[in-house]
């Protein structure tokens, strides 16, 4: 199957050459510990000594593989509200090289940087109870670099950990420059702070006026922008820490080998180091890594992206998204829904639609649209429910958006995207992206926006329906020249839609697989406790699927309650079980109990022929407490859940199954249950 993929991958360059699209593709993988999956650094906390080891020597892996004429950097990265201060992220930067001479004191390195950027060695100032020193600089585009000296003969530091360019007291000076280098002896050598600069020639100009052995901190390279600063080449890697995970930014790939390359490298080094990009719940299920895997889409450099040349091809995007959900939760993670890391547009707000029309009759009223406009546009309407543009499923917070940091580099990112289990499903799915942005370059997509209502938080919770939606996207592609096969995704919907089990009772056969569950989100009264946007995520959903049932014969019961069967085919039947897997101390309804196991009985005339239960936990009822410590314990897990035969003769009432208006596709064991307490 593989070499059919790649040789398909080929073919989808050919395809973009020859309608002139030159896109750039990169990703941004998450790994975690092979070893202490259930530590908190590798569930969810963002920070760890392990952590940061294993970070640092996967680090230094790729920069052997990729980046051997660079640079390294173990730099700062994001800064989050309530933690102290930013995070790590080591950074491979190439091609380029220090050129000075090697130094051995902090002010042989100072008088070397000085020398060549033409800079004052006056203004060089020491730091009290330390080795450390300082340089207040920083470039103007004007000027060239400037420097002035610190108003006192010496630095006094904040008290506080971390570098020292982290504690410097700027609230405390009046500086013309508010910017400053910072050089201190380490244990791996001179180590020097470098202070953000907004022009990529000018960091360049800086990193290789410094010696050969300086150990980099401090600012990344600017991001690159509009403007052209002509620094082509330039590429970057980093490997940083969040939640539970380790994140690798790639750099981008402009072929479909070079990606192949890529993500096949990371993959290799990143289990060399001890890690992996899967893991197994408490209950067996095999799990993605958790991070996600996300997407990023653009060209050469921002005036090259497509979505500066064709405007266009971001409202081909929207619209084929929204009218086809197997590409929002196909490939997504556990958590979906409107207050998930990647919601649909469509879930986040209910006027959303509405306004994203309007947004399109903007761009059909310009002729020629400036990119920073395209920015503008949309910037406030792919959002999540509180209005962060970053926890988009299409996010454009690095599209052209004039006013956020690192806002214009002509990069579209695909968020609802989950981590698979291996390099090569990973890929797959990356193929998909390119055979269909190439498709919508080719033909844009337009026409009215699908509303879907409760229809898709109902049928396209389910994996049956998502698998038909994907099935007639492949099939639009193979219209196009483009003849992508679904077998090749069907490891995605075996890994994300597991069988749960089946039986076969007076020759029906029932299936049950997970299905998708959008979590509410309850309110703010567990913030001040360190959760964030807490959801209740009690709630499960499997889906039921019979094949070889009457209808006229035949009902299904779940715990005693029919079934909203719904027919799919010939003889084959679908519906959902949404229910209570577990019991919080903080979750909606809270008077309603565990609502497992799920019995389900294939009723005949009245009386049970046959019946299979399903557990989310141990059969005894006895909560797994640990996680499994590999695939054949994760495995008899999985199986000691599902009884396929229960000898349990139960009659029934016959009669139709409640209907659902709002879900109908949905058995919705929390509401059965209040209803049957109020009739009794």
């Amino acid at each position: 199957m593989w070499t059919e993929l790649y040789r398909m991958g080929q073919r989808v360059d050919a395809y973009l050459a020859q309608h002139g699209l030159a896109m750039t593709m990169g990703a941004e993988p998450t790994y975690l510990s092979a070893q202490d999956s259930g530590l908190p650094e590798w569930t969810v906390e963002a920070l760890g000594q392990d952590k940061q080891v294993l970070a640092a020597r996967l680090a230094r892996l790729l920069q052997q593989r990729f980046a051997r004429a660079g640079v390294f950097q173990e730099g700062q990265g994001k800064w989050y509200p309530g933690e102290d201060l930013p995070r790590w992220a080591l950074r491979c930067v190439w091609p380029l090289q220090p050129q000075g001479e090697e130094a051995c004191s902090v002010e042989a390195l100072l008088e070397q940087l000085c020398q060549r950027l033409g800079l004052d060695i006056g203004h060089a100032r020491p730091c009290q109870n330390t080795d450390a020193w300082v340089l207040v600089m920083g470039f103007d585009e004007e000027r060239g670099w400037q420097s002035c000296a610190w108003p006192q003969d010496q630095v006094c530091l904040l008290d506080a950990t971390g570098p020292v360019g982290m504690r410097l007291p700027w609230s405390e000076v009046e500086l013309e420059l508010g910017t400053a280098l910072c050089v201190e002896p380490g244990e791996k050598g001179l180590q020097v702070f470098l202070p953000p600069v907004s022009c990529t020639s000018a960091w360049l100009e800086l990193v290789c006026a410094l010696p050969r052995n300086a150990c980099l901190q401090g600012y990344a390279p600017p991001t690159t922008s509009l403007v052209d600063d002509g620094v082509p080449g330039l590429r970057l890697l980093s490997v940083t820490p969040d939640p539970g995970v380790i994140e690798v930014n790639l750099h981008p790939a402009s072929s479909w080998s070079e990606l192949v390359d890529i993500v096949t490298g990371v993959d290799q080094d990143a289990r060399a180091c001890g890690l992996v990009s899967h893991r197994y719940g408490r209950d067996g299920t095999l799990l993605g890594s958790g991070g996600g895997c996300h997407v990023v889409v653009g060209g050469a450099s921002p005036v090259q992206s497509p979505f500066a040349l064709r405007p266009d091809l971001l409202r081909s995007i929207l619209v084929w998204w929204n009218r086809h959900p197997a590409l929002s939760y196909l490939f997504s993670g556990l958590f979906v829904g409107p207050t998930c890391q990647a919601p649909r547009v469509d879930e986040a707000r209910h006027e959303a639609l509405y306004e994203l029309e309007l947004a399109f009759r903007e761009l059909d009223c310009e002729e020629k649209l400036h990119p920073a406009l395209l920015g503008r546009i949309f910037r406030d309407l792919l959002v999540d429910v509180a209005g962060n543009g970053h926890r988009s499923e299409i996010c454009v917070d690095k599209l052209f958006d004039p006013v956020a940091p690192g806002g214009q580099q002509g990069l579209l990112e695909f968020r609802a995207l989950e981590m698979g289990p291996n390099p090569r499903q990973n890929l797959t799915l990356m193929l998909l992206l390119r055979g269909l942005l190439g498709r919508l370059w080719k033909q844009p997509e337009q026409g009215p926006l699908r509303r879907f209502g409760t229809e898709l938080h109902d049928r396209f919770m389910l994996p049956t329906f998502l698998w038909i939606d994907l099935k007639e996207v492949l099939q639009d592609l193979n219209q196009y020249g483009l003849p992508f096969l679904s077998s090749w995704f069907r490891p995605h919907f075996e890994f994300r839609f597991p069988l749960l089990g089946s039986c076969r009772c007076a020759g029906v056969l029932l299936q049950l697989r997970t299905a998708l569950e959008p979590w509410p989100v309850l309110g703010e009264g567990l913030a001040s406790q360190g959760a964030s946007r807490p959801v209740d995520s009690s709630l499960q959903r499997v889906e039921v699927r019979l094949s070889g049932m009457d209808p006229e014969r035949h009902r299904v019961a779940c715990n005693g309650h029919f079934l909203p069967l719904h027919q799919v085919g010939e003889g084959e039947w679908i519906a959902a079980v949404r229910f209570r897997a577990w019991q919080f101390s903080h979750s909606l309804h809270p008077t309603l109990g565990i609502q497992t196991p799920l019995q389900f009985d294939l009723v005949e005339r009245g009386r049970s022929v046959g019946a299979c239960r399903y557990h989310t936990t141990r059969p005894d009822g006895v909560p797994f407490e640990d996680f499994p410590v590999n695939e054949v314990e994760a495995e008899a897990r999985r199986v000691s859940r599902f009884e396929a035969a229960v000898a349990d003769p139960t009659c029934f009432d016959w009669s139709e199954p409640v209907p659902n208006p709002e879900f109908p596709m949905t058995l919705d064991l929390r509401l059965a249950a209040l209803a049957t307490a109020i009739a009794d």
